[in-house]
């Protein structure tokens, strides 16, 4: 009884705040849900993803998971990689933190018609 009641709380318990930094005055922190933000951002100006939906974790490491849908005929393996560069690139260039896995899972995917003229 008293192993599962742990294990509970320790499930529960999840970082919403990472810190990036420490000056003079104190600590800096940045919310998760910034950090997702941002690499939605960076993600979605990819022309190929129409819509993104971002999850960032930070235990032990830097996670974020991305699924993303997308209209492409392009290989899957190359645009997962410009996905990833995009994501990890969007939340280094404003925090300065290394993302060290991106996980990318695909969702809906559109076909792209040609267009008739």
């Amino acid at each position: 009884m008293k192993l599962r009641l742990l294990r509970s709380a320790l499930l529960r318990y999840k970082r919403k705040h990472i810190s990036i930094g420490r000056n003079p005055l104190g600590r800096i922190n940045i919310s998760l849900h910034t950090l997702e933000e941002l690499a939605k951002k960076g993600v979605v100006e990819i022309p190929e993803v129409y819509s993104a939906r971002v999850k960032a974790e930070a235990s032990p490491v830097m996670t974020v998971k991305i699924e993303a849908d997308i209209a492409t005929e392009e290989g899957l393996p190359s645009l997962t990689r410009r996905i990833q560069g995009a994501a990890r690139q969007a939340i280094y260039s404003m925090t300065g933190i290394q993302v060290h896995n991106v996980e990318v899972d695909f969702g809906k995917q559109k076909r792209d018609k040609p267009r008739v003229k």
